[in-house]
């Protein structure tokens, strides 16, 4: 982003980082959600008993997930990830903007290959209160892999995790340590 201010100038305004769903590459999870649910169903025809188990609960999941995320992705109104001067807003989830000054560090965080936006929070509690049980669950397991309880993905959109730690560079260089 080549556009980016120095952090000198406080009273300068930036355009707010807005990050969109893009049709391709949502109908692109779309594929992969329909080949993971083939392989499922072909693991539910095998003889073994954890074949067949294994394959109900992709079955489950990723044909559930798929019929119930793609099309709310594709539905979705206006931009997911929004990030401006005063903090960021994952809209996809419950949390609200998150002001800068609620924020302890940014950094860029991988699971597979695949990179995510860590966000690390000064007081986590006010924000696990608004989470529902699956959420605090999900949180947990993030949580024991080394992950903050904020992290955003970028995937099926238009910009990228690089994109937006270049802007936060901008915004709020201190948070990049």
């Amino acid at each position: 982003m080549s556009s980016a201010l120095p952090a000198s100038d406080p009273n300068r305004k930036v355009p707010p980082f807005l990050c969109r769903y893009t049709v391709s590459r949502v109908l692109r999870f779309g594929l992969l959600g329909l080949l993971m649910t083939g392989g499922s169903y072909w693991c539910t025809t095998q003889p073994q008993i954890k074949a067949q188990i294994a394959g109900w609960a992709g079955l489950v999941l990723f044909g559930g997930g798929s019929l119930i995320a793609i099309p709310r992705m594709l539905m979705h109104g206006g931009p997911v990830v929004l990030i401006d001067q005063g903090g960021i807003d994952d809209r996809r989830g419950k949390l609200g903007k998150i002001e800068w000054t609620k924020v302890t560090r940014v950094w860029i965080g991988t699971i597979k290959s695949t990179e995510i936006l860590c966000v690390a929070l000064h007081d986590e509690e006010p924000y696990l209160a608004k989470l529902s049980g699956y959420a605090r669950a999900v949180v947990r397991a993030s949580k024991s892999m080394g992950f903050p309880m904020l992290t955003i993905t970028f995937a099926g959109t238009d910009r990228s995790v690089r994109e937006a730690i270049q802007y936060i560079g901008a915004v709020a260089p201190d948070l990049l340590r």
